[in-house]
């Protein structure tokens, strides 16, 4: 079967849960070890999409697109990062370390802890699993 991990973007506590693929950590990682181990380390960026239209441009800096191409930070060897979709102009971006920040509390304060975290495809798919 196969896996669709991006570039074996995973990190993980305990034995390898997926073809032996990904980064063991230890129990008690941050959010921030976390993002590194599992490759997450990048930011999205929203980028208006080719052959876009302006739908609002005064008073607006910079203008307004009807449609937003969402493009990954390039990594390891590549020169552009992949476009992972295209969305609105009311579409907001989740970074993963914003994502990943919501747990830091829980993480911290050890009432739970990180069990695994990946990526699928391009990028376009970021999980992570926390056991309470």
């Amino acid at each position: 079967m196969a896996h669709n991990l991006m570039n074996d973007r995973m990190a993980f506590v305990g034995s390898p849960p997926w073809h032996r693929l990904g980064q063991q950590v230890e129990k008690r990682v941050t959010s921030d070890e976390m993002l590194k181990a599992a490759g997450l380390d990048w930011q999205v960026h929203k980028r208006p999409a080719i052959g876009a239209r302006i739908i609002k441009e005064r008073g607006s800096n910079p203008p307004i697109y009807d449609r937003y191409f969402l493009q990954r930070d390039p990594i390891e060897h590549e020169t552009d990062g992949p476009v992972l979709g295209v969305v609105s102009h009311g579409y907001e971006v989740l970074q993963n370390n914003e994502a990943f920040g919501f747990f830091e509390p829980l993480i911290s304060s050890e009432t739970c802890h990180y069990e695994a975290a990946g990526a699928l495809g391009n990028g376009e798919r970021v999980w992570v699993q926390v056991r309470v």
